[in-house]
């Protein structure tokens, strides 16, 4: 039996997000929730799971999406070393996240860098310059319109894991 994708779904409207979350489930995911970037964070500190995939909704209460994502793929290519305590790359990230303590945030990193995840934003504003500077800096791979029918994004979504496993 092959192993579930882990997904972490970032959405405000808890309509979409149970519907979607449902989708998800019945296709084999497994999937945890946040209402919100800054609740994105705060779980991610405190779970033990690492995603393979993160889709967020762009605009939120709080952080967009896409300056969320971003952070993230930020974590790519650090070197452990300047991710030390004190360190200026060390000290940007943590100012991300002012309320996680230093022993959480340290775990927090070590997790997000040894998991490479893929980065979906899906939402129904099109015109949104962050997006678009997130994408064409790669720090989100894909854009999907939440107007595409749920077959569609569904199949987005495992040709976005196909694409990961022939690459790795």
């Amino acid at each position: 039996m092959a192993i579930a994708k882990k997904i972490l779904l970032i959405e405000d409207d808890q309509n979409f997000l149970r519907m979607f979350y449902n989708q998800l489930v019945e296709e084999g995911y497994e999937v945890a929730v946040a209402g919100a970037a800054d609740k994105a964070k705060t779980w991610a500190t405190n779970a033990n799971i690492e995603f393979d995939m993160i889709i967020s909704d762009q605009r939120m209460p709080g952080e967009r999406g896409a300056d969320f994502l971003a952070f993230l793929s930020t974590l790519e290519g650090v070197s452990p070393e300047e991710l030390e305590p004190g360190s200026p790359p060390y000290e940007q990230l943590k100012g991300k996240f002012p309320d996680v303590s230093a022993d959480d945030f340290q775990s927090l990193i070590k997790r997000l860098k040894v998991h490479p995840h893929i980065r979906v934003i899906l939402s129904g504003y099109v015109e949104d310059d962050s997006v678009k500077q997130a994408l064409e800096s790669s720090m989100i791979h894909k854009f999907i319109s939440k107007s595409t029918s749920i077959a569609e994004v569904l199949e987005i979504i495992e040709s976005l894991f196909a694409a990961e496993n022939v690459s790795s």
